[in-house]
């Protein structure tokens, strides 16, 4: 689920920034009639590269990850209780493979009344409509897919709250999950949701929603899976109907418009959506074959 423009609740940090316009003020408060710089404002120079140095290393907390990676990161801040469920409960209740390791659902959840079949949340956000379908079908597997780590720690909150076994976390890209660690013929899963993912207006090809993911959703989406998409940003819609065209079009998927499912909670993001006045556009694609 992106987060608002989902796309940014809380800004990226600033602190370079405010460095830079401290220099400054102090440049210009050393200076004398001539424009010179006095000798003071050497300490401060030492102090800027020292400042400079602190905020590179800051910038390098999540060594050898994409810049997108990093900034998606940066858009919030645990709380304490956040940042204590990501270290104790996140790794209980979260599914980690290295690279190319795929994930062995029976292994994972325990529970054989269900084909071992697993409904899929990408981008849950703050896990508002995760643990909802969490607590509606506790007979099912769960697997919520989320990078933002805000949101990740929040939903092991609530997992652990209301005690969903059947629930379990991925933190990282859904692309990633998709194509490294899921089998390579395997039908796993019976449902998918992507409520309101990222637009990416200045990358249209990074979009969840495209061509080549529909493809992979299909072939790791059992016969009768049902595909939820729900967005508010009017160009995204008519890029999911175009590319969901396709599929319906050589039979592989029905479906389109539909009004909002009940399991679907109105969140945050969502009624600052509605309160501006944009429209929020649900659709539902059943798979044929």
């Amino acid at each position: 689920m992106h987060m608002p423009t989902m796309s940014s609740i809380v800004k990226e940090e600033t602190i370079q920034e405010n460095n830079e316009i401290d220099c400054k003020n102090v440049m210009v408060n050393n200076t004398n009639n001539n424009n010179e710089i006095l000798p003071s404002n050497i300490n401060n120079t030492n102090d800027e590269s020292n400042n400079n140095t602190n905020n590179t290393k800051k910038k390098k907390k999540y060594k050898g990850k994409p810049k997108w990676y990093n900034k998606r990161q940066g858009k919030g801040r645990c709380s304490k209780a956040q940042k204590l469920a990501y270290k104790e409960i996140f790794p209980e209740i979260s599914i980690q493979k290295k690279y190319g390791e795929v994930i062995d659902f029976e292994d994972e959840f325990h529970n054989p009344n269900n084909n071992h079949t697993c409904i899929l949340d990408i981008g849950f956000g703050m896990g508002d409509s995760l643990i909802n379908i969490g607590k509606l079908n506790k007979d099912k597997n769960i697997l919520g897919c989320e990078i933002h780590r805000p949101g990740l720690a929040n939903a092991c909150l609530k997992v652990r709250e209301f005690n969903l076994t059947n629930v379990k976390l991925y933190g990282g890209d859904a692309y990633k999950l998709l194509t490294r660690h899921i089998a390579e013929e395997a039908k796993v899963f019976a449902q998918i949701c992507i409520f309101f993912p990222d637009p990416w207006k200045q990358d249209v090809d990074r979009r969840i929603v495209r061509d080549e993911t529909i493809e992979i959703i299909n072939k790791h989406m059992i016969a009768g899976g049902d595909l939820y998409i729900a967005t508010d940003i009017a160009d995204y819609v008519t890029y999911i109907e175009a590319t969901m065209e396709k599929f319906i079009a050589n039979n592989t998927f029905k479906g389109g418009r539909c009004e909002r499912v009940d399991f679907r909670p109105i969140t945050k993001y969502e009624q600052i959506a509605m309160d501006e006045g944009r429209e929020v556009v649900d659709f539902h694609y059943v798979k044929l074959i």
